[in-house]
């Protein structure tokens, strides 16, 4: 469960709080409204609540009040983030029980001391700096993809090329995440084949997008599919839309991508590094829906990522239901991404003649793109 959640209808501000609070090592979810708030709580059971007041339904200090009001919730510390100035609002706010009341717009730093007041004090500024982040090493596949940190790995899909690049390996990682986008054979066709890291002692976690007909649940025992000993079922985590952690530093968040099906794409935030898989998200390439609610979301979503991986079938000249590869520049270029890469649709290979054409317009772009190819092997 989330450490800090965030009730703000403003999907640029829960950006930036999000940010913020997990730079201190905290997991994050963000809500849209205070709807049902006081069920979230108890759910979650968070350490910090982030409340704007105007929002649609449940305004936020009727939130703030409902919240102090219930023995399982009334712990919780709360932080009133408002556009509100007027000293009655700020009075209200303190007799319902909020611990602080802050004021938009907001600097970063007035957030940060403000968690650090609830929290403890980060280090001092004179204080040794942090060692540098170890190197992370990515390796693209045909049908996914793995990046290695340390003694873990994450998988990302287990399809065409995954399960031969694990037998390929020298050792084996002390602990693993598979992430599936979705169910389908492109994503999965290996999945015995990455099962064979349970037989050999790795801790490995399965998780994939949560449905009705519990899909993931089924995708388990494939992984100990004709084996002898060691059948031990990863441990398996159904996502919505959200954040979790993953370990010591490391967060992944999930979000619903636009593509036929119940699809998932995923970013994950390590110290100084972010990192976004989206194989199957289908911007839209209309240009008068650029500044959408959805365009918005999904350009928050992997802002500033330092490698992206995206998914595409098709050219916006081609008809179709892919993603077209200049739609998804012009997304990355517009969220700041340092480093696109292409992925081929499923059995597709990447035409030279693309490859070509997508550089040169993301040359003009001011954007790092490339198709990928083979199998690269990145070190970042």
């Amino acid at each position: 469960m989330a450490s800090v959640l965030i009730f703000d209808d403003d999907p640029q501000v829960g950006a930036l709080v999000a940010e913020i609070v997990r730079g201190r090592g905290l997991t994050v979810e963000h809500h849209l409204s205070a709807s049902g708030i006081v069920g979230i709580v108890r759910e979650a059971k968070p350490r910090l609540i982030v409340l704007d007041i105007m929002m649609p339904g449940l305004d936020g200090l009727s939130a703030c009040h409902a919240i102090r009001a219930d023995p399982a919730t009334r712990h919780v510390r709360i932080v009133m983030l408002t556009s509100k100035t007027s000293a009655v609002d700020q009075e209200t706010a303190k007799r319902y029980g909020a611990d602080l009341y802050l004021t938009k717009p907001f600097s970063v730093a007035a957030l940060s001391m403000a968690v650090s007041s609830l929290f403890g004090e980060p280090l001092p500024a004179d204080a040794a700096p942090a060692a540098p982040a170890a190197p992370m090493t990515m390796t693209v596949l045909p049908g996914g993809a793995v990046i290695e940190t340390g003694d873990r790995w994450l998988v990302l899909d287990a399809g065409e090329g995954v399960g031969a690049w694990m037998e390929a390996q020298r050792t084996a990682p002390r602990e693993a995440w598979i992430f599936l986008s979705r169910y389908s054979d492109a994503a999965v066709s290996e999945l015995e084949r990455v099962g064979l890291l349970l037989a050999v002692g790795t801790s490995v976690r399965l998780a994939g997008p949560d449905s009705p007909d519990t899909p993931l649940n089924h995708m388990a025992p494939r992984m100990v599919r004709g084996m002898r000993s060691g059948r031990r079922l990863p441990m398996v985590h159904p996502l919505r839309e959200g954040e979790i952690s993953l370990f010591p530093g490391a967060f992944a968040t999930a979000f619903h991508a636009l593509h036929p099906g119940l699809t998932m794409g995923y970013r994950f935030d390590f110290p100084n590094r972010r990192v976004v898989y989206c194989p199957a998200h289908v911007p839209n390439p209309d240009p008068a829906q650029v500044d959408g609610h959805d365009a918005r979301k999904f350009r928050n979503f992997f802002a500033n990522a330092d490698m992206m991986l995206h998914g595409f079938e098709r050219s916006v000249s081609e008809p179709g239901d892919g993603a077209a590869w200049e739609a998804v520049q012009d997304h990355a270029a517009y969220a700041g991404v340092r480093r696109l890469m292409l992925l081929p649709g499923p059995g597709k290979e990447a035409r030279p003649e693309l490859g070509a054409c997508a550089a040169a317009r993301a040359e003009l772009l001011k954007l790092d793109c490339r198709l990928s190819a083979g199998c690269p092997r990145i070190i970042f």
